[in-house]
C-alpha cells in the first residue's frame, strides 16, 4: 500500500465518518424500538470508534 499524501485528512474523515456512524446508529434505535434494543445489548458504537481510533492511529504514525 502507498503511503496517503495527506494523512491529517484521512485521518479526519475517518473521524467524522466514525461520528456519522454512531449518529446513525442513535436515529435508528430511536425511530426503531426493536433494532433499538439490539443495538443496546451489542458494543457497536464502542467497536466502531475502537476500530476508528485505530486507523487514525496508524495514518498519523505512517506520516511520520
Amino acid at each position: 500500500m502507498s503511503q496517503p499524501t495527506r494523512p491529517f485528512r484521512s485521518a479526519t474523515a475517518a473521524a467524522l465518518a466514525a461520528g456519522a456512524a454512531v449518529l446513525i446508529l442513535q436515529e435508528i434505535s430511536a425511530l426503531v424500538p426493536p433494532i433499538g434494543s439490539a443495538v443496546r445489548g451489542l458494543p457497536i458504537v464502542a467497536v466502531v470508534l475502537v476500530l476508528a481510533t485505530i486507523y487514525i492511529v496508524v495514518q498519523l504514525i505512517r506520516a511520520r
